[in-house]
């Protein structure tokens, strides 16, 4: 399914797609690995390779809920983090979705507040929704902009 961003979706729609995006953020935030589940498929993938690259970092590719789960998981423990879902534009076709929307992320190690790496990133995610919500299957995030220290994000 391609982005169309002249078709109309409804208020509830365009909520609970985005919804996902804010379940994502705000387990991370919060270090909660039960709200982060419902915002990823099984077999979600997640790309941070982009925005890596921007800002001279290699990420591979995560595959599987679990495994993403595992590692924002981590990242939870080890840092502080901040993330705002703004510009959010959802396409629905039946059971599936896409949404594009900026994330502006802050990170902070947990051990050295005085560092941080704050990034302003496009999110592009396909999502599917089962019974219950919009989960997202495949995630591309590119940057925009970033200030700070990008090798926070490697720490654990």
């Amino acid at each position: 399914m391609t982005f169309d961003p002249n078709s109309a979706v409804s208020a509830n729609e365009h909520i609970d797609v985005t919804d996902a995006l804010l379940r994502f953020g705000a387990g991370v935030d919060d270090g909660d690995r039960q709200l982060l589940a419902t915002a990823f498929t099984g077999d979600a993938v997640v790309d941070f390779g982009p925005c890596g690259r921007k800002m001279g970092l290699d990420f591979s590719l995560m595959k599987g809920g679990e495994t993403i789960i595992g590692f924002l998981g981590t990242t939870a423990r080890t840092q502080t983090t901040s993330h705002f879902v703004t510009n959010a534009r959802v396409h629905v076709e039946g059971h599936e979705a896409n949404l594009r929307a900026l994330v502006d992320a802050t990170h902070r190690p947990k051990q050295d507040p005085s560092r941080h790496c704050r990034m302003m990133n496009w999110y592009q995610v396909n999502l599917v929704k089962d019974q219950t919500f919009w989960r997202m299957r495949h995630v591309v995030i590119d940057n925009l902009w970033f200030t700070g220290d990008p090798k926070i994000l490697l720490e654990r």
